[in-house]
């Protein structure tokens, strides 16, 4: 099974194989093609987002046309993407010290 990203990242439409810009879903001729609630729902943003896209790109793999494709906004197939807990990365406890140093001393130092 190929992965979101290798869909996402290549110059190639997965629908008709011609070419598109990295990053975007399908090639423009394509896009035309989908139905309007698809679109809707595969351009919402939430943590449900890349399951939608993925689930997508499953339904062209496996045949589907693109007029055919309808995807409900929620369902209980789709992956949730994981929300990662924000820490400290190595290197940015500087960052938090400067954070706490007074603006004006801050820019004394920078001379």
């Amino acid at each position: 099974m190929t992965e979101i990203t290798d869909y996402l990242n290549s110059k190639t439409c997965p629908a008709c194989k011609g070419e598109k810009h990295p990053g975007i879903i399908l090639c423009l001729d394509c896009w035309g093609k989908v139905r309007g609630t698809t679109k809707e729902v595969l351009l919402k943003a939430d943590v449900f987002a890349v399951g939608r896209r993925e689930w997508f790109y499953n339904m062209l793999a496996s045949g589907w046309s693109l007029e055919e494709i309808t995807l409900p906004e929620n369902s209980p197939d789709y992956k949730r993407e994981a929300i990662k807990h924000r820490r400290t990365a190595p290197g940015q406890e500087d960052f938090k010290f400067m954070a706490s140093v007074p603006t004006r001393i801050r820019r004394r130092g920078r001379r």
